[in-house]
């Protein structure tokens, strides 16, 4: 599993105006099995993102791609990367694919 945080750069409106794309694009990596949750900090300075597997690299490579970023409104930046031990049989699954898929 992988944590990522987002910190906004732009305004609150500026951020708004990108939100449907945002939402839409973010749906898509949640459909694949990229990511696992993501939510907005009641502060409202960004947001945390799960994703699935062990290469931040690539997961922030395919956050490249997200309109908050192509906007210039928001950055994404790892906070850790973690073998999930406990939760959900479905969250470890997905964890473990990526451990094992070099096994």
């Amino acid at each position: 599993m992988i944590v990522l945080r987002s910190t906004y750069s732009g305004t609150a409106d500026e951020v708004g105006a990108l939100r449907p794309a945002h939402l839409e694009w973010l749906d898509g990596l949640i459909t694949e099995g990229i990511v696992i949750a993501a939510g907005r900090f009641e502060d409202g300075s960004g947001a945390a993102i799960l994703g699935a597997g062990v290469d931040a690299a690539a997961l922030l490579k395919d956050f490249d791609a997200d309109p908050y970023v192509s906007g210039g409104v928001a950055s994404y930046a790892e906070i850790a990367t973690f073998p999930a031990a406990l939760g959900g049989d479905e969250i470890k699954r997905l964890d473990a694919r990526e451990y094992l898929k070099d096994a």
